[in-house]
């Protein structure tokens, strides 16, 4: 998909604010002193889509993850703009007075490649990971549940998560969540009803 929008109008990537120094993944040089706010951004229907893969027949054993960020060009695009707008906030005069300088990591970073370099070091997600089981028609070989939310070729085991959702929600899967535990509690209860 060219814009994965969910509509003309709808934001391409959302922040979360941070009254503290947020440090990146890794980072070990954090001020001690001062004080801070910073930004996350969030693209809001990525379109890079990753993998989640079973290694062993152990169920002691991690799975093989790969998120596969910006696997797709519209997500690092989206990530650009974010970092590049969040400059241009930052600013606007009403900080004035209220900011001294960006911090030293990102202030040199002036040229989309420089901006694309220091995304994809510090890319992570955002607690929210989606379609890692994703539902499915019943004949369709690529889910992992059908319709009734039981997993495909397994007797009895029902999934009731955001890793179904088929895609990545433009915003926090939350109230998804909330619909699909709904019919989850009615699937279950004419089940048992039987």
């Amino acid at each position: 998909r060219e814009n994965p929008a969910a509509g003309p109008n709808s934001a391409h990537f959302l922040y979360a604010f941070l009254n503290t120094y947020a440090p990146n993944p890794g980072q070990t040089a954090v001020p001690t002193e001062g004080d801070w706010i910073s930004i996350a951004a969030v693209v809001q229907s990525p379109t890079s889509e990753g993998s989640v893969e079973i290694k062993t027949a152990s169920a002691f054993d991690h799975p093989a993850i790969d998120p596969a960020y910006f696997s797709a060009s519209f997500d690092m695009k989206t990530m650009v703009a974010a970092f590049k707008t969040t400059a241009k906030f930052f600013s606007a005069p009403v900080w004035e007075g209220y900011i001294a300088e960006a911090a030293p990591e990102t202030a040199a970073l002036t040229t989309d490649d420089a901006i694309e370099a220091y995304v994809r070091k510090y890319t992570n997600t955002l607690k929210h990971p989606v379609a890692t089981a994703r539902i499915s028609k019943a004949e369709e070989a690529r889910g992992i549940v059908g319709p009734n939310l039981m997993v495909k070729k397994i007797k009895g085991v029902r999934v009731v998560d955001a890793s179904v959702l088929p895609f990545a929600v433009a915003g926090f899967p939350q109230a998804q969540v909330y619909i699909l535990a709904d019919r989850a509690a009615a699937l279950t209860k004419e089940r048992w009803a039987k």
